[in-house]
């Protein structure tokens, strides 16, 4: 199996990038990611106004697949998601489920233990997802942060443990 670190990170699509790791097809690959906040937000302190925001919803990578060409479907399975020992939780005014409440933002960071947040008393069952996956795409760079056909910042409840995705190749070997 191979592995890649968080510490090769990229925050667009692109064929440019130069590859992270070369896998074949069916092979095995680990990748160590980091969180949607880029490793900003240490403590309750941080203040989310601080963010550097082209520094969030970044990937790891990118892997080249070996024999991938311009027409293929790239399937992706999840067969593992594991979480960090802490995390974090920020509410952001104007964005979100709550972008229509007037509040200030706010940082908690939260303890994550044998499948559950805790945080003031309260445990809440985790759920991980990917949060950001995709191919480069044909022509220009296309942002992390960003959902397309190519992928993206798909923070869908569903991708998550057992998955397959399903990518169309664009750029030979970037599926």
């Amino acid at each position: 199996m191979k592995f890649v670190s968080k510490a090769k990170v990229i925050y667009s699509f692109s064929s440019r990038h130069k590859p992270a790791e070369y896998v074949k097809a069916g092979e095995l690959l680990l990748l160590e990611t980091e969180d949607a906040s880029g490793g900003q937000i240490k403590s309750e302190e941080d203040a989310v106004e601080k963010l550097d925001w082209s520094k969030v919803d970044g990937a790891t990578g990118p892997v080249y697949i070996e024999g991938a060409e311009r027409g293929d479907t790239l399937i992706v399975e999840i067969l593992d998601i594991k979480t960090a020992e802490n995390g974090s939780i920020v509410t952001i005014p104007q964005s979100g489920a709550l972008k229509d409440m007037r509040f200030k933002a706010a940082v908690k960071i939260v303890s994550i233990k044998n499948g559950f947040i805790e945080y003031d008393g309260v445990r809440l069952k985790t759920s991980p997802l990917i949060g950001t996956i995709g191919v480069a795409p044909e022509g220009e760079d296309v942002l992390s942060g960003s959902s397309g056909p190519h992928g993206g910042n798909i923070d869908v409840k569903d991708v998550t443990s057992g998955s397959r995705l399903y990518f169309p190749v664009f750029t030979f070997g970037y599926g």
